[in-house]
């Protein structure tokens, strides 16, 4: 006695899986096949359920701009004009922002070194130094400001 019969399961050579279904398992779907196969209504409580999700899918779709981007990617010289737009901003904002936080950071390394440099001229041996430095930079300042 094999395995299958002792178990009770059909072969494969039958039509049935080794779980005992039918070949291709039980209908999934909208409709549920009835006893002489012709197609059964859903309940009305499936039905409204199936309706929700169906909703709920479309506004998801919507949400996403799904048919701007099919629409775009049927247009690939628009896609390649609006990415070559879009490369062009960034690389002119990061060259402004770049430009703005080197302009506030050689500022304020310039206000930290000159006070500094002031600090230390209270000390007698380093007085001297710090002034010639302070003074250094109290003219860089003075010929940048224009």
């Amino acid at each position: 006695m094999t395995e299958e019969e002792k178990t009770g399961k059909g072969s494969a050579r039958d039509g049935r899986d080794l779980a005992g279904q039918k070949a291709g398992g039980p209908e999934t779907g909208p409709e549920i096949q009835g006893p002489a196969g012709a197609p059964r209504p859903l309940s009305e409580k499936a039905a409204e359920t199936f309706n929700e999700n169906m909703t709920k899918l479309a506004e998801r779709l919507e949400r996403m701009n799904l048919a701007q981007y099919i629409e775009l990617t049927n247009k690939p010289l628009k896609m390649v004009w609006i990415n070559f737009l879009s490369g062009l901003a960034r690389g002119v904002g990061m060259f402004l922002g770049a430009g703005v936080m080197g302009a506030l950071t050689i500022a304020v390394m310039t206000a930290v070194a000159y006070y500094l440099l002031n600090f230390f001229n209270m000390i007698p041996v380093l007085g001297e130094v710090t002034k010639m430095g302070a003074n250094m930079v109290k003219d860089f300042v003075a010929t940048h400001k224009k």
